[in-house]
């Protein structure tokens, strides 16, 4: 083509950099000089604007600093460059995983599998996108294929364990990572992931073994530190250890507001009030909320769970785990104003999950305004927690009819003394049942006969609040007491399980039901069909009891006394509910899926009934 006269020709776009440059490139990388990568590659992709090697190894460099962002623009630029070329699309898929946006993660992570179906890296990053994204079984499928194109992958056989660990496959999961250790003795990640599988199986010494392991070869890693923390904080046994690998973590990694929150948990058990509270003000400021995203892309909605350190919660994390929706966790602490705007632009529906009456009273308050200023639909609305503790309930049941509603009052450790050394406490008698508030499972709880027990019982747990209540000998004509757990969402009473032991207190865990089969035998007729045991009149009580509180999830513990009148023991909404791994208590799953079912059910209406009224 030849340019008119007084037109300069263009100048020509060499998109060809020099070997040199390549070289320099490679080698940069292979030292993981990130800074200096980053600004070779910068001065590359300004001066050869249209070469995908200069915009990949710039995405690169930014990826490995931490500046997703920033990645993901350089690396959409490579992959515009050159739209066939694997690894482009692989990091491109990494950057945005990153960043949260799992659809179009996805999508560049199979285009990469597309073009390179042999490449274990990309076969691996798509799983753990589809692991995070609550797609276990494609995960295994995926990750079926890398194996078969390299047996011996380290970091394939520690995604299949993560894999089989999220399919609740534990054993199978412990295999994997004790392979990848044969091939990688010093995979960091394989003691790591293997430590929180033996945890998962209740196996704690194990664990920590693993997680010694870890330290061992990585002693300042920030991950395992935190992993021994919080596995020392659960053993209870081992508090200044525990917060001094916490400790040590914040200290490694101040900007990660998860080694403040583990640190903040751990000083719940010692520390003070002003402790702990700095350390989930610290996180809040650095992350103001924690997203557990949906099982599917795009998601169903986004929920808010208002939740706060040490208050007794809603069993949210088998309620609430592999959903359709998004939920995003925020953390109310006192003197820590919200940004009301921030908030309500992240949810359709609000679930309150900070629901004991008495571990909560001092932040329930703070929650309640939250609450009313976020106007959205919300679950257990804060108000209604506030009026489930122990006294308010008793007070609220007893005109029921057919049921039976102990006596129950909250008096300081002062007045009860009182009333031991005056041996007399109006509207009760000896045998009573004493209990330090806000404690569960039997904790700092006794049946005392007269008033040198009481005595005994309060100098032992010292000052603060106690609730006493009426003892009732409920045993059955077999000499068993029979505790019996209901749970109730929106309206509809499931059952989900039945204890039955010798003693007079009652806790599934404290009884013998694993080495008598007769007893799960009954729990297991309970399970299939409880109005045989709960007659007419006990299950209109229950509808009542239910109905009474106002919560739109709640649970009852109960029995039934010798008159036939259902026995109420406690009704709150923080009543544990899970699934089992035990093989011989698997017969309860489908009873326990069956609340979960009803529990997202409960939150899909909630949202999609604001999402109705605005269209």
């Amino acid at each position: 083509m030849r340019y008119k006269t007084g037109h300069a020709a263009p100048a020509r776009i060499t998109t060809i950099i020099p070997q040199t440059a390549v070289n320099e490139l490679v080698a940069l990388f292979n030292t993981a000089n990130w800074p200096q990568l980053e600004a070779k590659a910068r001065a590359l992709t300004q001066q050869y604007p249209n070469n995908a090697l200069a915009w990949l190894a710039r995405g690169k460099a930014l990826l490995q600093q931490g500046r997703n962002q920033e990645a993901a623009q350089a690396l959409q630029r490579a992959v515009q460059i050159a739209p066939n070329e694997a690894d482009k699309h692989g990091d491109l898929g990494l950057a945005l995983f990153n960043l949260g946006q799992f659809e179009q993660a996805e999508r560049h992570y199979r285009r990469s599998v597309e073009l390179d179906p042999r490449s274990t890296e990309n076969l691996n990053n798509l799983a753990t996108l589809l692991n995070a994204t609550g797609r276990p079984a494609q995960a295994e499928a995926v990750l079926q294929q890398a194996l078969r194109v390299n047996a011996a992958s380290p970091a394939t056989h520690n995604n299949l364990g993560n894999t089989y660990r999220h399919l609740k496959q534990f054993e199978l999961a412990c295999s994997h990572f004790q392979q990848a250790l044969a091939l990688a003795p010093a995979n960091l990640d394989a003691w790591l992931n293997l430590g929180l599988t033996l945890l998962d199986t209740k196996r704690l010494e194990e664990a920590r073994a693993a997680y010694q392991q870890a330290l061992t070869l990585y002693p300042d890693s920030p991950i395992a530190l935190r992993c021994m923390g919080r596995l020392l904080t659960l053993m209870g046994q081992h508090d200044a250890q525990a917060i001094a690998c916490l400790t040590r973590a914040v200290q490694l990694t101040p900007d990660n507001p998860d080694a403040h929150i583990d640190l903040g948990n751990a000083l719940l058990r010692t520390g003070t009030p002003a402790q702990w509270r700095t350390c989930f003000r610290q996180a809040q400021a650095l992350r103001p909320l924690v997203t557990w995203p949906a099982n599917q892309v795009p998601p169903t909605f986004d929920a808010l769970l208002l939740d706060t350190p040490g208050a007794g919660s809603t069993p949210v994390n088998y309620l609430t785990s592999d959903t359709p929706y998004n939920r995003h966790f925020y953390c109310v602490l006192p003197d820590s104003p919200p940004d009301i705007a921030m908030l309500r632009a992240k949810a359709k529906v609000v679930i309150n999950i900070i629901a004991d009456a008495d571990n909560g009273a001092e932040i329930l308050p703070d929650t309640l305004a939250l609450a009313d200023a976020l106007n959205l639909p919300i679950i257990n609305h804060p108000r209604v927690i506030l009026r489930t503790d122990r006294e308010s309930i008793a007070q609220s049941l007893k005109d029921i009819p057919g049921c039976k509603m102990p006596l129950t009052r909250r008096l300081s450790q002062a007045e009860l003394v009182n009333a031991a050394v005056l041996q007399r406490l109006d509207g009760f008698s000896m045998p009573m049942l004493v209990r330090q508030t806000g404690n569960h499972g039997g904790d700092a709880f006794a049946k005392v006969d007269n008033w040198v027990q009481l005595l005994g019982f309060l100098n032992e747990h010292g000052e603060g609040q106690y609730y006493v209540t009426e003892f009732v000998d409920y045993r059955s004509s077999d000499g068993c007491y029979r505790k019996y757990r209901l749970i109730c969402i929106d309206g509809e009473i499931l059952p989900y399980h039945l204890a039955i032991h010798e003693d007079w207190m009652v806790h599934h865990f404290r009884t013998d039901m694993g080495q008598q089969a007769w007893k799960r035998q009954e729990e297991a007729a309970f399970l299939d069909q409880p109005q045989r045991v709960f007659h007419a009149q006990s299950w209109q009580a229950l509808q009542a009891i239910f109905s009474s509180t106002g919560l739109d999830y709640g649970g009852i513990d109960c029995g039934i006394d010798h008159d036939g009148r259902l026995l109420v023991f406690e009704v709150n909404a923080t009543m544990l509910v899970h699934d089992e791994q035990d093989p011989d208590f698997v017969y309860k799953n489908p009873h326990v899926a069956r609340i979960k079912a009803a529990f997202n059910a409960m939150v899909s209406r909630r949202a999609n009934a604001i999402q109705a009224a605005a269209a």
